[in-house]
């Protein structure tokens, strides 16, 4: 049932109508890690960043189809039930965003998420998504 959701999930917000990328993600810096295998054990090492942080950095990148204020074609076909700009909502899709994240079928595009942003995602995801 998840890889249908996930599918579904990767479908959406990818419509042709979205304006071209300004740039391109290229990965992780060199010498920079991508903390995509992070571990729970690895959030006792970590200041894990509470969710006002990540939604000021990835889900910025999100909400433009995936937000409650969105309905009908504005979602650009993101599921009504997958939104990321409240708490309540980011935390309930964060099992369904991490695979589409770490593997980069979302944001759709290559719009220009950092490293960083994706980092800060991943310790926040698997560290228990704290508010």
């Amino acid at each position: 049932m998840l890889q249908l959701g996930v599918a579904a999930f990767c479908l959406a917000c990818s419509g042709s109508d979205s304006p071209a990328p300004a740039c391109s993600d290229p990965g992780p810096p060199a010498g920079e890690v991508e903390h995509g295998t992070l571990t729970a054990d690895d959030c006792k090492t970590i200041t894990v960043p509470s969710f006002e942080v990540v939604q000021a950095g990835l889900f910025t990148h999100c909400v433009h189809c995936h937000s409650a204020a969105n309905v009908g074609e504005a979602r650009n076909g993101a599921p009504d039930d997958v939104n990321f700009d409240t708490y309540a909502s980011a935390k309930a899709a964060v099992l369904l965003a991490f695979p589409m994240v770490k593997q980069r079928y979302m944001p759709p595009d290559g719009q220009c998420v950092t490293n960083a942003e994706r980092n800060r995602f991943y310790e926040w995801a698997v560290c228990g998504t704290p508010p």
